[in-house]
């Protein structure tokens, strides 16, 4: 049987344990014993922490994938699914390794593509929200630092790295895509609008399906995005106040927003910030029932004194969801009609709720055939869970309820000491619990705390052939974890 119509045997998923983030080798194997491979992302949150493990792993990829025609590995497809540091630094930190391959095509998301005027305006528009968040998080004073951590953490940065937001993350980690495409990589934009495609030419069966993210030009058009401030321009229109406020220092903007004139406040201090003696101060019984009823550990529910600078968290999540949900989500259809392998980067809700209405027309050998979203996700095997489990990563009713696969298996690339430091409540219980209960306990993460899956007890759920059969298709090392998915 020749290579063009040689179908898929089998596809084996390897997810690797870098840390917090993303990136999955994907080898699509024939009966003939060879093998085609894609890899979807290449990072994690703290490259410089992960520098040695992302090197690691790009050695691995590159083993994994050379022939006897490509000797430094070779991947048919790269997908960058979001152009952030935890789905891409592996690419600058490994570069010398990833330089060396040989790369066929390249997909990123539609909004990254700079010849498309409004996805430009919308870059240059997060860049300015951006700029305005690192001054509103520098300004902060020391009672409020928190705060700085807390915006410059939603974005998964540290506020010390924090100037990395004001220029695109994928500029300094997809360098990489000028030296691939002189050796000739294909690089395209692909969202909701794309055709459906062949993910090889030399491979029958195998097609994939974009989901999202939205095209440039029909941003605000997402369901629900007033109702949920999904879309960081509606945010941004919302704090021009704020941003306009800021610009003319911290002192002025807190004198500003005071509720009170002068003659009705009172001073807790005797110096300022800076050391200085203030004239007034407040006299001591003041200070007391203050410190008593107001100041107190268990009454700090009361205070009130920076809750007008909410405005800039909400707008920091906003620009969080926005990137986000332009991932570019894919369906992987194995074979005509067959089991789908779903990768929806970080899309959330709003993203997930976009999905429903999209179909497609197939053509092949000569068939036609109408494909739909909901027709795809109830043919998932394997999904690769949205957002790191978070309570927004995962739509439930028109999401995963639509899975309908018996042997449904999850990939949760998530660490939950490295989550933990920043802040993050990851995996969502709520949601971890449904996914186990979804996928009768086959669930597979990326942390390497976690219980090997051949030590794990049989969940009730499932029959003992059936959770034999999960544990001897799964292969585990300290540096990645495979599952391999018979057609």
């Amino acid at each position: 049987m020749s290579n063009e119509t040689a179908g898929t045997q089998k596809v084996t998923v390897r997810m690797y344990r870098q840390g917090l983030g993303d990136a999955f080798l994907i080898g699509f194997h024939t009966a003939e014993g060879d093998a085609r491979w894609m890899l979807i992302d290449c990072g994690a949150t703290d490259p410089e922490g992960s520098t040695d493990l992302l090197k690691e792993l790009a050695q691995d990829i590159k083993k994994t994938t050379k022939d006897s025609k490509h000797k430094n590995g070779h991947l048919r497809l790269v997908v960058v699914s979001n152009p952030r540091r935890d789905h891409v630094s592996g690419f600058a930190v490994a570069s010398a390794i990833f330089k060396e391959m040989d790369v066929d095509e390249v997909w990123l998301p539609a909004t990254e593509d700079r010849d498309n005027d409004q996805a430009r305006r919308r870059e240059s528009e997060r860049r300015k929200r951006l700029a305005e968040l690192l001054a509103v998080a520098r300004a902060l004073p020391d009672p409020v630092k928190g705060l700085a951590r807390n915006l410059t953490g939603v974005l998964s940065l540290s506020h010390e790295s924090a100037d990395l937001l004001l220029t695109s993350e994928s500029e300094g980690a997809l360098t990489i895509l000028r030296d691939w495409e002189k050796k000739g990589t294909r690089v395209m934009y692909l969202g909701a609008r794309a055709a459906s495609r062949p993910i090889f030419s030399d491979l029958a069966g195998p097609r994939a399906f974009v989901l999202g993210p939205r095209e440039p030009g029909s941003f605000a058009a997402l369901p629900g995005s007033s109702e949920l401030e999904e879309s960081f321009l509606d945010a941004a229109r919302s704090s021009l106040k704020f941003s306009a406020e800021l610009k003319k220092g911290w002192a002025e903007l807190f004198e500003r927003n005071l509720p009170f004139p002068r003659s009705h406040q009172v001073t807790f201090t005797r110096t300022d910030e800076g050391g200085k003696e203030l004239r007034e101060f407040t006299p001591s019984i003041y200070a007391a029932y203050f410190e008593k009823h107001y100041f107190a550990e268990d009454e700090r529910w009361r205070q009130i004194d920076h809750d007008w600078l909410a405005v800039a968290r909400s707008l920091t999540l906003a620009l969080d969801r926005a990137a986000n949900n332009d991932s570019l989500a894919l369906a992987f259809e194995i074979s005509k009609g067959g089991k789908v392998l779903l990768f929806p980067g970080d899309a959330q809700l709003a993203a997930w709720k976009s999905w429903g209405a999209r179909k497609w027309a197939v053509t092949e050998d000569g068939e036609k055939r109408r494909v739909t979203a909901c027709d795809l996700l109830s043919r998932v095997s394997v999904y690769k869970v949205s957002h790191r489990c978070s309570q927004t990563g995962t739509l439930i009713e028109g999401g995963l309820n639509l899975m309908e696969s018996s042997n449904l298996v999850a990939l949760l690339p998530v660490d939950n000491e490295a989550a933990g430091l920043l802040g993050w409540d990851l995996p969502y219980a709520p949601l971890l619990q449904a996914l186990r209960e979804k996928t009768r306990g086959r669930i597979l993460i990326s942390d390497r705390s976690e219980p090997r899956v051949a030590d794990r007890p049989r969940p009730d759920n499932i029959t003992r052939s059936g959770w034999s059969a999960f544990q001897k298709a799964v292969t585990e090392t300290p540096l990645y974890i495979e599952y391999e998915l018979n057609i």
